[in-house]
């Protein structure tokens, strides 16, 4: 089970790498552990526990910059959308994952499926921080009216195309960062994703689509 602690202790480990501290050391970042290495609150035993180990992934963190700091409340909270169409509050996270000889594919190099489960992760990650900052921010509140309602509902992975672009060697530390592309209507929520390493070269792209099912919250026809 994720505690505060092992939050610490991983944010510890990637802040002692020069190229990770400077994006977590930047202004209102905030991290946190991914869902799926929370313990018996996540059933993704892949990353809770074939993965979480020396040999795999043994270290990940995620991070995002706080929507709702000072220098960005007016943006956040404002009823009238900052741009065209439904939103989020958050529109973009980033994970760090410790890649280790455990997830080779073919010659030394990262599986291209595993490339995909980072994707994932981060779609995944984006939807259920937006959920947190959306119960944290306004409980069972209103929301403005071009944000779309986590609070309700399940979401879930329904397509994504990987574009694999250059070889991963293992280890490796990566940044997986997905941010929102758009929203389709009251259920369909389009990603654009990208993986690089520390020199800031992008292995590998994609781009996905989560639906929304169950009873989210009526929203405004935009």
């Amino acid at each position: 089970m994720s505690t505060p602690a092992h939050l610490r202790s991983e944010t510890r480990y990637f802040k002692s790498i020069p190229w990770c501290a400077a994006l977590l050391d930047k202004p209102n970042v905030n991290t946190f552990v991914p869902t799926s290495r929370l313990g018996e609150a996540s059933q993704d035993t892949l990353f809770r526990e074939t993965l979480n180990n020396e040999g795999g992934i043994p270290h990940i963190v995620g991070f995002y910059t706080d929507p709702f700091a000072e220098t960005q409340t007016m943006q956040a909270s404002i009823g009238q959308p900052p741009g065209p169409g439904t939103q989020f509050h958050l529109d973009s996270i980033s994970i760090f994952f410790d890649l280790r000889a455990g997830v080779h594919g073919f010659n030394g190099t990262v599986h291209g499926g595993m490339i995909g489960c980072l994707f994932d992760e981060a779609m995944g990650s984006l939807l259920w921080q937006n959920s947190r900052l959306q119960h944290r921010h306004f409980g069972s509140s209103s929301l403005p009216s071009h944000v779309m309602d986590l609070r309700e509902g399940k979401h879930f992975t329904a397509g994504m195309e990987v574009q694999l672009r250059k070889p991963i060697l293992t280890p490796s530390i990566v940044v997986a960062t997905a941010s929102l592309d758009r929203i389709e209507g009251r259920k369909k929520m389009f990603f654009k994703m990208k993986v690089e390493d520390k020199d800031g070269v992008v292995h590998a792209t994609a781009t996905g689509l989560w639906m929304l099912v169950g009873k989210p919250k009526p929203l405004p026809n935009l």
